[in-house]
């Protein structure tokens, strides 16, 4: 519900879009937004300081306040889990510091960048999209949508994206989007999946009949 801290004087919007190249992903929307995260993160540990971690917001065109309201909201959910008994085992994830704003730690196809969206390929399921044509994706149950102009993937994406959102003005846009593969919906989406399956054939050697088996979702061909 926390709007994004990303702010864009219209008197500045260069130099805002110049900071915020610093932290942008250009696979993942999300690993941006994680970005942003672990660098204000990684500020605040070494600035000491509240006057200092707001010139730092500044200076980066982040809304302070609302890196705020994403700390408060990252403390109840932690909260929330250890009262019932999940905590965290593991390290921070990583974070590259204040100088370099992005950690190679998320690259496309590490455990970390499969890790995430696989996490949240669950609650988007009903926003993955095939590419149609340049930055035109064929979505679910019939729908067009265009990547959003201001996203990192814009003229970047791979075949498969999925969204945090579709938005409606001029057209029907996808807002922060992410890379994906296509083989990690099936599992997730297993009881959703529609299954077709022709060519039934006999297999000699095996003594069985085969048959070609295609995998969609909402529409979309997954296999």
């Amino acid at each position: 519900a926390i709007s994004d801290p990303r702010q864009r004087p219209s008197d500045k919007s260069q130099a805002a879009d110049q900071k915020h190249a610093l932290f942008k992903d250009p696979a993942s929307d999300f690993i941006t937004l994680l970005n942003i995260w672990n660098a204000f993160k990684a500020a605040g540990k070494k600035l000491k300081t509240r006057k200092k971690l707001v010139r730092f917001c500044q200076e980066h065109f982040l809304s302070f306040k609302r890196m705020k309201e994403w700390q408060d909201i990252c403390y109840q959910i932690k909260k929330i889990l250890k009262e019932h008994g999940i905590e965290n085992k593991q390290t921070d994830l990583p974070s590259s510091g204040t100088k370099d704003l992005k950690s190679k730690a998320y690259e496309i196809g590490g455990p970390a960048y499969i890790a995430i969206h696989q996490s949240l390929l669950c609650g988007y399921l009903s926003n993955i999209a095939h590419k149609k044509e340049k930055n035109i994706f064929s979505a679910a149950k019939g729908q067009q949508a265009m990547i959003f102009p201001g996203s990192g993937l814009f003229n970047e994406a791979g075949d498969w994206i999925m969204a945090a959102e579709f938005v409606k003005t001029s057209q029907l846009f996808a807002r922060t989007c992410a890379r994906i593969d296509p083989a990690w919906v099936e599992p997730i989406a297993k009881s959703l999946c529609t299954y077709t399956w022709s060519d039934p054939r006999w297999q000699k050697k095996q003594g069985r009949v085969a048959a070609s088996e295609q995998v969609s979702l909402f529409g979309l061909i997954l296999i």
